[in-house]
């Protein structure tokens, strides 16, 4: 079992902020295995002992509640990409959990081939990366609260 769970069947590290349940499944890199916990957050496991190292989360979207980051996680040496179901992304570190960045898909944008597009929730899919591009669709409502949205973006460092 990758997630120590407590005697009511959370993963260990849960909040009580909602229900945590591994849908979409993880990433993982030469030391931890990631998870997005849907309402429990973002958690990194330990490979060799499957004790928890971190457990990250975050109010909602505007301080409101907690953001569901239920999509699959993305790892890459260091780092640790991961969606949520109000359309941000985060990037974490990988060593100790905390927030390195953040962006709001949620939000019109300009595209390329001047089509309108607008963001939505990070709820399935985690971020794809390839030669130092980072690349996320937006929009995918998977439920009544999740904003819809049509977007493809992609991220790279100047």
């Amino acid at each position: 079992m990758l997630f120590r769970v407590n005697p009511s069947g959370q993963p260990v590290g849960f909040t009580g902020r909602g229900r945590g349940g591994i849908v979409w499944g993880g990433a993982s890199d030469q030391r931890q295995v990631y998870y997005g916990m849907g309402a429990a957050g973002l958690g990194a496991v330990q490979s060799p002992d499957g004790k928890t190292a971190w457990v990250f989360s975050t109010a909602g979207a505007g301080g409101r509640g907690v953001a569901a980051l239920g999509a699959a996680p993305t790892a890459i040496p260091g780092v640790v990409f991961q969606g949520s179901g109000d359309g941000r992304l985060f990037a974490v570190s990988a060593t100790d959990g905390k927030q390195l960045w953040e962006y709001n898909t949620g939000q019109d944008i300009a595209t390329v081939n001047k089509v309108p597009a607008h963001g939505g929730a990070i709820a399935t899919g985690g971020a794809v990366i390839v030669d130092g591009m980072v690349y996320i669709s937006s929009g995918y409502a998977i439920n009544s609260g999740a904003q819809a949205g049509n977007v493809l973006l992609a991220f790279g460092v100047d």
